[in-house]
C-alpha cells in the first residue's frame, strides 16, 4: 500500500489530449469526463461552464480517486 501519490495532469485548450502520468509506472490510469470515460492521452471534449474530470489510480489494492471541476468559458 502507497501512501504519497504524485501526478502530472495536462490539458491544453481545453480540446485537446489529456494525459494523466503516475509517479509510479506500473500505477494504472483511468479518466472520466462528464461520465464519459476517457482513452489516457485522448481528445477530451470540454463543454462551456462546469466539467468534472475524474481520475482514478489503481496501484495493487491501493486506489486513489481524484475529482477536479474545469470550468470553461
Amino acid at each position: 500500500s502507497l501512501d504519497n501519490f504524485g501526478y502530472i495532469l495536462i490539458a491544453e485548450d481545453m480540446d485537446e489530449a489529456i494525459e494523466a502520468t503516475a509517479a509510479q509506472a506500473q500505477a494504472k490510469i483511468e479518466l472520466n469526463l462528464n461520465g464519459k470515460n476517457l482513452n489516457n492521452g485522448g481528445t477530451a471534449t470540454w463543454t462551456s461552464g462546469s466539467n468534472t474530470l475524474t481520475v482514478t489510480v489503481k496501484n495493487g489494492n491501493a486506489v486513489r480517486v481524484y475529482t477536479l471541476t474545469v470550468t470553461k468559458s
